[in-house]
């Protein structure tokens, strides 16, 4: 599995759940996977909140420019989700490019 397959990442995922029944690594997998599930699952559920909320599905393309005043709760919610993003980029990149 290698290359810019875009079904290869769905590949990945089955096999590392084929390693679940194995006691040494479940952790490995098992956590890994609940918190990339916790951290898409609140992104994609913050986007359609936002999306039905206001109808214009277009501004969540251009998510830092909003088109509605914010509640303050709104407000850091939308700023906590940002901060997640840059942060999962920055350790993205720390991972692939500095880690041995």
């Amino acid at each position: 599995m290698s290359g810019n397959n875009p079904i290869a990442g769905s590949l990945y995922l089955l096999r590392g759940l084929s390693y679940l029944p194995k006691p040494g690594i479940r952790a490995f997998v098992l956590i890994p996977l609940l918190i990339n599930l916790f951290l898409f699952g609140g992104a994609i559920a913050s986007l359609l909140i936002y999306g039905n909320r206001t109808s214009d599905w277009s501004a969540i393309l251009r998510f830092w420019q909003p088109m509605i005043q914010f509640s303050a709760l709104e407000f850091k919610v939308n700023r906590a989700g940002l901060a997640l993003m840059i942060l999962a980029v920055v350790i993205r990149i720390y991972l692939n490019f500095f880690a041995s």
